[in-house]
């Protein structure tokens, strides 16, 4: 299995922030106990955040990936870290507060609405990051890794708002990420492709959401 810039990976980062401002006010409000980190990779946002966010020894960080980054980051955990843990299946994580999707949901081959059927629960907190967002429709373009080529998605803010309504989620913020701009390559010719990031909150439990959070808050992150 090819191992591409943990180290750069497992560094916060400016778009980064949003996500842990909003891990943050959960965990100040005792509420932070599980994240599930849909394509987590080798738990690297779990060894970036963890400094900062302060995580008690009991909180669980269950990253979901494909087989290989599994076994991959079960064969590099340090003896006796129990909080990281590594599933290939959705399935079988146990119901967490918070869903982490980081820069995975243009690599999925199914939507985020089955992503979130998957889990044994829904949970309290949504947050994307680093969502490639096309102005026009969506469509699939292919990434260059080396010798290889991968699907690639882009979709809309249309269609995250409605999967957002469809599983009944409220939003309480979006950022963009200036310095993630880039040009993907389509029929049509090169399209100008944005990044940005989503909190989303479940609306059986939104009136539990901190005061201090303002519902569709839009933030702007540079590099």
């Amino acid at each position: 299995m090819a191992v591409m810039n943990v180290e750069a990976f497992s560094t916060v980062h400016s778009f980064d922030w949003p996500v842990m401002f909003f891990m943050m006010d959960l965990k100040r409000r005792g509420r932070l106990t599980t994240v599930t980190d849909l394509g987590g990779h080798l738990g690297v946002k779990y060894h970036a955040f963890r400094k900062f966010l302060d995580l008690p020894k009991d909180t669980s960080w269950q990253v979901v990936d494909v087989p290989a980054v599994c076994k991959e980051g079960r064969r590099r955990q340090r003896s006796g870290e129990t909080s990281l843990q590594y599933f290939e299946d959705s399935e079988k994580t146990t119901p967490c507060d918070v869903l982490l999707c980081s820069g995975v949901l243009q690599y999925l081959d199914y939507t985020l609405a089955e992503a979130v059927a998957r889990l044994p629960s829904r949970p309290r907190l949504i947050l994307l990051n680093k969502v490639a967002i096309s102005k026009g429709s969506a469509f699939y373009t292919l990434e260059s890794l080396g010798r290889t080529r991968i699907p690639y998605h882009m979709t809309t803010i249309a269609d995250l708002d409605r999967a957002r309504e469809a599983l009944g989620y409220r939003l309480l913020s979006r950022w963009s990420i200036p310095d993630r701009t880039a040009e993907a390559a389509t029929a049509k010719g090169k399209q100008l492709i944005e990044s940005i990031g989503e909190a989303w909150i479940n609306t059986a439990i939104a009136e539990e959401a901190s005061p201090e959070i303002e519902s569709d808050t839009s933030l702007s992150l540079g590099s």
